[in-house]
């Protein structure tokens, strides 16, 4: 399993860098920057503050959408053309195939996280900056496990990617929408808002907190990220855990 495990990563690495995955994000990474130095050269005040925003802040939307898109039309391609039939004819086991497809692309999420590094290095200090890459890899691992497990679903790439980008969204937002069912609007004797603050509450337990991965203000004010490190750890494996088991599951229980 171990041998078919590295094979498939190795393979699927390769794929991403032969269909320029690597350079569009370079590409992109550079834009990124040319528009937070023009966004500071222009700013009155926090100029520093408005160029790591601008700069972390796209870096990690080009990482997800770009990650994303890359593990779904790489399981579409190959379900499409009937090359996960002809993997599963060999004796592979399917959770080598997962696993492998995990692997290669965790590959590539070390170094979209690894990139932007030295960019970031010029308006944050260094501790600052490798606490943000760690919380970017773990976001991007997140991304890739729920990306397998959509693609696997629903083997359509459109539906799989609105699916992946609208539990993006509202993982980064529940929060937002958590203070404002609670706001000074919230009525308590109102059985509606009782439930909607319910619900809220309900899909904050069952999605990751992506809020806590990849902060702007770590890179502005190092002082904030103490102790968020483990937070993002732990919801990185706990999560990763339950969606990776969910795509064996699926997986498994396919007739190819």
């Amino acid at each position: 399993m171990g041998r078919g495990i590295i094979t498939i990563g190795v393979f699927t690495f390769v794929e991403a860098v032969r269909g320029r995955l690597l350079w569009v994000m370079l590409a992109l990474v550079i834009a990124g920057f040319a528009l937070a130095e023009f966004l500071g050269s222009i700013a009155i005040t926090e100029d520093r503050a408005i160029q790591v925003g601008v700069l972390s802040a796209v870096w990690r939307i080009v990482c997800v959408f770009l990650i994303g898109l890359a593990v779904i039309s790489s399981l579409a391609r190959e379900a499409a053309d009937k090359g996960m039939d002809l993997l599963f004819s060999f004796p592979l086991d399917r959770a080598a195939y997962y696993f492998g497809k995990l692997g290669g692309f965790a590959a590539v999420a070390v170094i979209a996280a690894v990139v932007v590094a030295p960019l970031l290095l010029l308006y944050a200090p260094l501790s600052a900056v490798l606490l943000w890459m760690v919380s970017l890899f773990c976001e991007l691992i997140l991304i890739i496990c729920l990306s397998l497990f959509l693609a696997l679903t629903f083997n359509h790439v459109t539906v799989a990617v609105s699916g992946l980008m609208g539990i993006y969204v509202l993982a980064r937002s529940i929060d937002s929408f958590q203070l404002m069912a609670r706001g000074p609007f919230f009525d308590s004797s109102s059985l509606a808002d009782q439930f909607i603050a319910w619900f809220l509450q309900s899909l904050a337990y069952m999605l990751p907190s992506f809020s806590l991965f990849a902060r702007a203000d770590w890179l502005i004010d190092p002082a904030t990220m103490s102790g968020a490190l483990g937070a993002v750890v732990i919801q990185t494996v706990i999560y990763g855990v339950l969606i990776s088991a969910a795509a064996l599951f699926d997986l498994y229980r396919k007739s190819l």
